[in-house]
């Protein structure tokens, strides 16, 4: 395998530069110095062997190669993340603390199951349960604030591992006299140009946007 003289320091220093527009926001942004910026900046330029950045007026962009790149470093950075979060999730587990996220909106036997976990052999672990949003919950297991989530699907996250634990229908309430009131199942495609109030996007953004 290649090896490759580029740091992460300097993969974000790259991303905060493209973010902010120039060395000194991103130093101010990342906590450090202008140099330190330019410093890991020129280090990575050096290794892909062409200027990532070119200045436009105030501001420095993204050359045709930086933009090129950005992508790659982006992911390159966010599982480098990810895999932070979860070995600090795993070491708090470790540590006899477990603590799990709940959608409220969950039905009513399975925010049962959700209230009664105790992992078996594990008498000592101390559970904690938050009630959450959906979004709150996926949002808090990526960062590994949480070990596990329950919420409501569809849940459009590659990084997350889910699995369909119960099922329920989705029910419209339609006014009486309505032309699909007197169906006993509503096909999605009958709803278009219907006016439908939905869930809220915050608690619920991924049933939001289906809907």
């Amino acid at each position: 395998m290649r090896r490759l003289k580029v740091t992460m320091d300097g993969q974000v220093a790259v991303l905060a530069v493209a973010e902010k527009g120039s060395l000194l926001a991103a130093g101010k942004y990342l906590g450090i110095g202008k140099s330190a910026v330019h410093k890991r900046v020129s280090a990575v330029e050096r290794e892909i062997g062409t200027p990532a950045f070119r200045i436009v007026g105030n501001k420095m962009e993204p050359t045709e190669v930086g933009n090129l790149y950005l992508p790659s470093t982006r992911e390159s950075v966010r599982q480098a993340m990810l895999g932070v979060d979860r070995v600090r999730a795993f070491v708090r587990v470790q540590s006899h603390d477990l603590r799990i996220g709940y959608s409220t909106y969950l039905n009513t036997k399975l925010l049962d199951v959700v209230r009664r976990i105790q992992p078996e052999g594990f008498d000592s672990l101390a559970v904690t349960r938050e009630s959450l949003s959906t979004h709150e919950a996926v949002v808090g297991v990526l960062r590994g604030e949480l070990h596990v989530g329950f919420g409501i699907l569809p849940i459009q996250e590659p990084d997350l591992q889910s699995q369909v634990l119960m099922e329920d229908s989705l029910v419209a309430c339609l006014p009486i006299g309505h032309r699909l009131a007197v169906k006993s199942a509503i096909q999605p495609e009958e709803l278009v140009n219907e006016p439908v109030v939905s869930v809220a996007r915050r608690s619920l953004p991924g049933r939001h946007q289906e809907l």
